[in-house]
């Protein structure tokens, strides 16, 4: 009988022993494919409008050809890796690790020269980036012959070839609010005396018929807005969390710090606005720093 328990006694040691491993050995596992709850990370985010092969057609919101591959260059010299906002949305939701130094290449508007002129050099340097679309102006563009590299905007059809790109994601710049006229809405801002009622009326009204538009069209609904001209009220943020956007961006120049399980450090993101003109390194100088 005593050599029968010690053998158990034996039995029950070992089968600790061999549960303690196992725990450590998955813990360690754990720690090399995700981030802990508190962990936060540094994100530059770069915004980009118009790309064109002519320089005199370059300026605030038109870079070169040229220039956007200097930058592509000069990212990928300093460490950098471009990452999508899926990325940013799975680090924050789950957890999920990023690359020690995430920057994010957005491009806001649409233009027909994303497809065909900047993402050839992303695909080049194999670079993640997002476009942000205006859902009036793909109508406009699907439903017109005339189509210039110059000023015209990504039709519905090319969406969806983007889509289909390992290295794009397409997002929301609204359906169609991206207008800046005097005395009217800027933007996703508010008017004069606009209550809230009102203002969430017009705002979720413009961007559920794009989100709409998307699903209609069998495509990836977009889970990230860009603010056209980066204008938004206090009250921006609530109407698109319960509209289900995970993500925000906006003209406003700083670094981003997001922090693992907190969703709300994906809202109302800075962006550097890339203009023409400038050096690259000048440009990047204090951006990655």
């Amino acid at each position: 009988m005593i050599i029968k328990l010690d053998k158990f006694y034996s039995f029950l040691f070992v089968t600790a022993l061999v549960g303690i491993s196992m725990f450590f050995a998955l813990k360690a596992e754990n720690k090399n494919t995700a981030v802990s709850a508190d962990a936060y990370v540094k994100v530059p985010v770069l915004m980009y409008h118009h790309i064109t092969e002519n320089k005199d057609k370059a300026g605030s919101y038109t870079v070169t050809t040229d220039e956007f591959e200097k930058d592509l260059q000069y990212i990928a010299s300093k460490g950098y890796t471009a990452v999508s906002v899926s990325q940013l949305i799975d680090y924050v939701y789950n957890a999920e690790a990023l690359p020690e130094k995430p920057i994010v290449i957005t491009f806001d508007d649409g233009f027909e020269s994303y497809q065909a002129l900047a993402l050839p050099i992303l695909e080049k340097y194999s670079m993640k980036s997002a476009v942000f679309i205006i859902g009036s102006a793909a109508d406009l563009y699907t439903r017109v012959s005339d189509h210039n590299i110059s000023y015209s905007n990504l039709n519905w059809q090319a969406i969806k070839e983007l889509q289909d790109s390992p290295l794009c994601e397409v997002h929301s710049h609204t359906y169609d609010l991206h207008h800046n006229e005097k005395g009217e809405r800027k933007g996703m801002s508010r008017l004069k005396n606009e209550s809230n009622a009102e203002y969430e009326r017009v705002i979720s009204a413009d961007l559920i018929k794009l989100q709409k538009a998307f699903e209609n069209k069998s495509l990836t609904v977009p889970a990230a807005i860009a603010y056209p001209y980066g204008a938004y009220d206090n009250y921006t943020t609530q109407i698109i969390k319960k509209l289900g956007f995970r993500v925000s961006f906006t003209c406003e120049q700083r670094i981003n710090r997001l922090c693992a399980g907190n969703k709300d450090s994906l809202y109302n993101l800075g962006r550097y606005n890339r203009e023409s003109g400038i050096k690259t390194e000048e440009f990047f100088s204090e951006i990655l720093t």
